[in-house]
């Protein structure tokens, strides 16, 4: 795809999420209010307008289910969920932690396509290239288009939007020679003017009697390179086939036999050329397929009769009420599955803190060098996203508690089942999951846009609970079912990282006399 057709499919995705949002405002004002301004969403970190556009198309998914069991003259069979359901899918999507952890993309088919945001470099310039990837989810830093990249090899942007270029010019000496033609010449067109005064040529080598030779020159602004044991001449501009760079180099004395390396800075002439380093933002995308998730729930006749008689409430409800409570709670822990799953794939991405408690230590002192490797975790998600910083933190259950005795903590806890909201540390939204490592806290990060985001999610049918049947096993019973069908994909592993909490002695190291 061309830039120019980038540009326009990212428009026009900006624009479905502002025109869809709004639309869904006017058409539910009541739910979408609630929504925004009392939600547990809300209350921890706030609504953005991607999240209203989501729940308007999962509202208007359920509507679309609506008609169709009406046309197929079915709509009987989902009992009281009618009265209920615009209600319960907003209730349910404010309540869930998957909206915290992942950008939720609603997808019109069962195969569907999610988005996410890249930077490209336009240009070649510095040790950059001209498609390098300036930031992506999937690879690290400055990995050309179809290259994954290697993490132990990352390499970040220089000299590309910097007027000053940093390289090296190679010479190969016979020891008998002691000028040398055309060692550095600018061969891309886009950055072929140097600005005059602004270069510098240095380094050492070893002369053809042994003796190793310090150097250095700087160019007049006239196109002569003045310095220490070496001259030469500069061309500012290229001119028809003869290329800026350095033209010429002469040795006071002659380098020994074989290639000798020598640093040279230079600033290129913005003005001038009339080139200026581009960079692209970009929406791309990746196929995700929807999976169904569906429980059933049975309930005798007579212990339905008691729970009315007793509570006068509807056993119908209850189930209603179970069912979708059951069915986001495996939701919720997939999504974390999956996404620590992930990061446990990126290499040096753990690091461990050992909670034993130094002597002559206080624990208050102790417990801040957590906080320090919990502000450190942002370091690591840069240097393997190239970009973010820890916004959320997913703890497991014995982690989770250490961590609610650090300063900073705010408790804020909503009581749902299974991984919930635990509170915030500095403004970080705790996660508590019990169902994964339980010494171990994930770093997270998610952007403010839909489209930067470690984990898509993408309801295709909403959730849907049936109203209560007779069991055909046991007529005694009654059994409804509830199901969801949605995507759930990792997009950016590299946007979390790992701390990993010991609890062992900690032996205060002897002193020797």
């Amino acid at each position: 795809m061309s830039d120019k057709n980038e540009k326009k499919v990212t428009a026009a995705l900006a624009s479905t999420i502002s025109e869809g949002a709004e639309r869904a405002a006017k058409r539910w004002p009541s739910l979408i209010e609630n929504f925004v301004n009392k939600s547990v969403l809300a209350r921890t970190k706030g609504v953005t307008e991607e999240e209203v556009y989501a729940l308007g198309q999962m509202l208007e998914s359920w509507e679309k289910y609506y008609n169709f069991c009406e046309n197929n003259g079915n709509v009987s069979d989902l009992g009281t969920l009618p009265k209920h359901a615009l209600e319960i899918i907003t209730a349910d999507f404010g309540t869930s932690i998957v909206p915290h952890v992942a950008s939720v993309q609603p997808i019109q088919e069962r195969l569907g396509i999610v988005y996410f945001k890249t930077v490209r470099a336009t240009k070649t310039r510095g040790n950059i290239e001209s498609g390098d990837y300036l930031q992506h989810p999937f690879r690290p830093p400055h990995a050309s288009d179809g290259d994954t990249g290697e993490f132990d090899d990352l390499r970040y942007p220089e000299g590309y939007a910097g007027e000053y270029i940093t390289t090296t010019v190679t010479i190969t000496g016979d020891a008998t020679s002691t000028n040398f033609a055309d060692p550095l010449e600018l061969d891309d067109s886009n950055s072929n003017t140097i600005r005059p005064r602004s270069v510098i040529l240095e380094g050492t080598y070893t002369d053809a009697e042994g003796t190793e030779r310090t150097i250095k020159a700087i160019d007049d602004g006239e196109g002569a390179l003045l310095g220490n044991g070496v001259t030469g001449f500069v061309r500012y501009q290229t001119s028809g086939s003869d290329a800026a760079g350095i033209t010429n180099l002469s040795f006071g004395e002659a380098p020994e036999a074989g290639d000798v390396t020598f640093t040279v800075q230079y600033a290129t002439d913005f003005e001038e050329s009339g080139f200026v380093p581009e960079i692209n933002f970009t929406i791309e995308h990746a196929s995700i397929e929807a999976e169904i998730f569906a429980l059933t729930q049975s309930q005798g006749m007579f212990k339905a009769f008691e729970f009315q008689n007793r509570f006068g409430q509807s056993a119908e409800e209850m189930i209603a009420r179970d069912l979708t409570g059951a069915l986001n709670l495996e939701l919720g822990n997939t999504a974390i599955t999956r996404l620590v799953a992930a990061a446990e794939n990126i290499p040096n991405n753990s690091v461990t803190f050992n909670a034993g408690v130094p002597q002559y230590v206080s624990y208050s002192e102790h417990m801040q060098q957590l906080k320090a490797l919990i502000v450190r975790s942002s370091s690591t998600i840069l240097r393997n996203a190239g970009r973010g910083q820890t916004n959320y933190l997913i703890a497991g259950y014995d982690a989770a508690g250490l961590i609610a005795t650090l300063p900073g903590w705010t408790q804020q806890i909503v009581n749902t089942p299974g991984s919930n909201i635990w509170g915030t540390l500095d403004g970080m939204t705790v996660i508590r999951a019990p169902h994964i490592q339980s010494n171990a806290i994930y770093c997270v990060y998610k952007g403010n846009g839909g489209f930067d985001t470690p984990l898509v999610y993408s309801p295709y049918m909403p959730l849907v609970v049936s109203k209560t049947l007779q069991d055909i096993d046991n007529i005694l019973k009654n059994r409804a079912v509830a199901a969801v069908w949605a995507g759930m994909k990792v997009v950016a592993p590299t946007f979390v990282t790992k701390i990993v909490i010991e609890n062992s002695t900690y032996v205060t190291p002897i002193i020797a006399p």
